[in-house]
């Protein structure tokens, strides 16, 4: 569990769970962020706005697929997603 910051105005707090099939994402309510007085520029991921971070559903390892239609925030090796998990197939895990 942890706080994202999606944007200056928009902070919630996150609970990621592992399962065998992947990472799931649910967005446990609001938080609040004292800002601190510093210099060092921090880079936000892009995301698709408030209404879409209320609907994040999994964290997605972009290694295993990349941001699509139901992408909401991405970063580096991970993005949120609109979809629930996909379940790989037999095989297909890595």
């Amino acid at each position: 569990m942890f706080p994202w910051q999606a944007d200056p105005d928009l902070g919630v707090s996150m609970l990621i769970t592992k399962d065998r099939d992947g990472l799931s994402a649910k967005v446990l309510g609001p938080s609040r962020f004292i800002p601190l007085r510093t210099e060092t520029v921090v880079s936000s991921a892009a995301h698709r706005g408030r209404d879409a971070v209320w609907k994040i559903a999994s964290l997605v390892k972009t290694n295993a697929r990349q941001p699509d239609e139901t992408s909401v925030a991405f970063f580096d090796q991970y993005w949120f997603s609109t979809s629930g998990l996909v379940i790989a197939r037999e095989g297909e895990r890595g």
